[in-house]
């Protein structure tokens, strides 16, 4: 399963690894900060997440985070401390039994 988004890229892979973890990569498309809609990049990934435990076998996640085209205004976007930030994370965390086991 692939969610593209304009600016960005949210990849589940198909297959487990050895350990029965389901990989998932995000990356930004384009580096431009007006570009990034963090809203619409939130809920895209709790839709995702929502396909996600309607279909998947898997509760345990590893993330990979390609950070190459990540400025100082994208971290700056995506501070714990904003509401829609904290709200996301929130219900990521406590609305979907996911385990997130590895960042990377």
């Amino acid at each position: 399963m692939s969610v593209f988004f304009s600016n960005s890229q949210y990849v589940v892979l198909p297959n487990l690894t050895s350990r029965g973890y389901r990989v998932t990569i995000f990356r930004l498309t384009s580096p431009k900060i007006e570009q990034f809609d963090l809203p619409v990049l939130a809920k895209r990934v709790v839709m995702a997440l929502d396909v996600r435990l309607c279909e998947e076998r898997c509760l345990s996640n590893v993330m990979i985070v390609d950070l190459q085209d990540f400025t100082l205004p994208h971290y700056a976007r995506l501070s714990p401390t904003l509401p829609l930030v904290r709200k996301a994370m929130l219900s990521v965390q406590d609305a979907f039994p996911f385990r997130l086991s590895q960042v990377t």
